[in-house]
């Protein structure tokens, strides 16, 4: 897993109840905040009272940013559009379904919602539960629709991660909320704290996270070109294009053909360890055309 300076690169799952973060504080290991939406658990729609403070502020400082949904007594198809409505999404964004008692959906419900946001933003989102709930094996009809696996997995809960808890019937696990214990510069209390699979969720979001500790051979890359550009054709793809810039998108990669291209926190640092489509095919870190100097966008 990527890190920084010895810390691994983890997600924030966040809400009304924590309050007003303070963003500027936030340290750079934290790479994806996800705030959420709203609940159903009253039998209507609310959405979170921090849903645009988050949003808005992930966004300009150029974190990752998704969206989560607590689920309730809500028919599910109706909850997905009303959902969409109101995240503000973009392509890139986390989206997910929070599945917990006392009302928590079963595998049909949460599948029916799930097509119905492909429907609306051509992504199927996460799934989130906790392992003794989502590895049971009904749910892998789920994982069969192609949402990945959220799992919340607390060991000890003392704010380390413990055993790993793997991913039951599910083929693809992104996040793993191993604590809702953890410290983190921003916030005056305890967060919900998650491991990044990076591998998985830089596929799952629409970008390639090459293996750079070997050289790429000449095979290699067309195959990662290939499956990049399917990646972009389908998805649009993480990376954002030099069209966009600004303190939203603050970090940014200069190339040979003169064109500069801006994107998040996140993503340049998965083009760092990895390697960055520019829309037409995948430009490694080890090739010529890449100047491989970490830059923040000045600009705005």
């Amino acid at each position: 897993m990527p890190q920084t300076e010895g810390h691994p690169l983890v997600a924030l799952d966040i809400s009304y109840a924590q309050g007003f973060p303070n963003y500027a504080q936030m340290s750079d290991e934290v790479q994806l905040v996800i705030a959420r939406a709203g609940t159903l658990e009253s039998g209507g729609m609310l959405q979170d009272s921090k849903l645009t403070f988050n949003r808005d502020n992930a966004r300009r400082l150029g974190k990752s940013f998704g969206t989560y949904l607590f689920n309730g007594p809500v028919d599910p198809v109706q909850a997905a559009e009303w959902y969409v409505s109101i995240i503000d999404y973009r392509p890139g964004d986390l989206t997910a379904i929070d599945v917990e008692s006392p009302n928590a959906w079963n595998p049909d419900q949460v599948i029916a919602f799930h097509q119905r946001v492909k429907e609306l933003i051509g992504v199927t989102p996460a799934t989130y539960g906790s392992s003794s709930l989502l590895f049971q094996p009904q749910w892998k009809a789920v994982s069969d629709i192609g949402s990945p696996l959220w799992v919340a997995n607390y060991g000890a809960n003392d704010g380390t991660p413990g055993r790993d808890p793997g991913n039951g019937p599910w083929a693809t696990r992104i996040l793993w909320q191993y604590t809702s214990v953890a410290r983190h510069a921003g916030f005056g209390g305890s967060v919900d704290t998650n491991l990044i699979n990076y591998d998985a969720l830089a596929a799952y979001l629409g970008t390639v996270h090459a293996d750079t500790s070997a050289t790429t051979n000449q095979a290699d890359l067309e195959r990662q070109i290939e499956v990049a550009n399917s990646l972009l054709r389908r998805s649009k793809g993480m990376i954002i294009l030099g069209t966009l810039t600004g303190a939203a998108y603050p970090y940014y990669l200069d190339f040979a053909d003169g064109k500069r291209r801006v994107m998040t926190q996140l993503e340049y640092s998965i083009a760092v360890s990895g390697g960055i489509s520019d829309g037409h095919g995948l430009v490694n870190v080890n090739q010529p055309d890449f100047d491989g100097i970490p830059k923040k966008d000045g600009s705005a």
